[in-house]
């Protein structure tokens, strides 16, 4: 979220409900994507609507960009959250904390080489802190 946009009070608890967003300006992830899909079902299940979303991409980073300048809260992955310029946003963890999955392409049919085995497992070690 933009600097000053969240209250004081979450920010320093350094998580936030969707409810806690629910009249706040939002920047939605278009629904077709994996993370926006996750994130549609958990606000129904939640019974939250985003009244004031200002507008959908179709990209982490485009949201985290437009936090940056100020547009509104973008909820986005892990992986972009660590990206964040601190200085321009709040960057809490979400609840209900929603899996982001990551897949590996590998060709099909042929067992995987010692190297891909190794910056599998090295991008695994990477990755799983920020999800």
């Amino acid at each position: 979220a933009p600097k000053g946009m969240l209250p004081r009070a979450l920010v320093r608890n350094g998580s936030v409900a969707l409810h806690d967003l629910a009249e706040l300006p939002v920047v939605g992830l278009d629904s077709r994507d994996p993370v926006g899909t996750s994130l549609s079902q958990a606000c129904r299940q939640a019974g939250v609507g985003f009244h004031r979303a200002v507008v959908t991409v179709q990209t982490y980073h485009a949201a985290l960009a437009m936090a940056h300048h100020g547009l509104g809260v973008a909820l986005v992955d892990g992986c972009t959250a660590s990206s964040a310029d601190r200085a321009k946003v709040d960057v809490l963890a979400l609840e209900p904390h929603i899996p982001v999955p990551i897949r590996a392409l590998r060709v099909a049919g042929r067992p995987d080489s010692v190297a891909v085995r190794a910056i599998t497992q090295a991008m695994r070690e990477a990755i799983e802190p920020m999800l």
